[in-house]
């Protein structure tokens, strides 16, 4: 009898330290797969802010395109605006140009009409006259 009680007694203390080193096992894939899971959770938390950060940083994106087409709009329209002022300031030289022109050859029949001793006293006054028409007409 005290071979069975020894024996099992031998049983209990084998199965308690197989039984312990199932816990311990149990315990640290427990630890290992809480680790993982913490690990996950991080990543996750990650790709969550990196997805954040993508889609402000397009939105960002967004409007500054939007500012750049509305700043190109504009400067087309200021280019546009600057052409046909050049253009207007080039059609008025022109025609002072014209008129300049004009002028110089009123003048010069003036003195070629001119009876011989007069001096270009009459073509100035004629220069004057033409002169102040044209400022009136400004």
């Amino acid at each position: 009898m005290k071979d069975v009680i020894s024996s099992s007694e031998e049983d209990i203390g084998k199965f308690r330290e197989s039984f312990r080193e199932i816990q311990e096992s149990h315990q640290q894939q427990r630890d290992a797969v809480h680790a993982e899971n913490e690990a996950l959770r991080a990543e996750t938390e990650a790709i969550k802010t990196q997805r954040d950060i993508l889609i402000e940083e397009s939105n960002l994106l967004k409007e500054v395109n939007s500012k750049l087409k509305q700043k190109s709009s504009t400067e087309e329209s200021k280019i546009e605006l600057l052409t046909q002022k050049a253009e207007l300031l080039q059609k008025l030289l022109d025609e002072e140009r014209e008129e300049c022109r004009k002028m110089e050859e009123e003048q010069k029949r003036a003195r070629e009409n001119l009876p011989d001793g007069h001096d270009d006293i009459g073509v100035l006054r004629v220069s004057f006259l033409n002169l102040n028409s044209m400022d009136e007409n400004i």
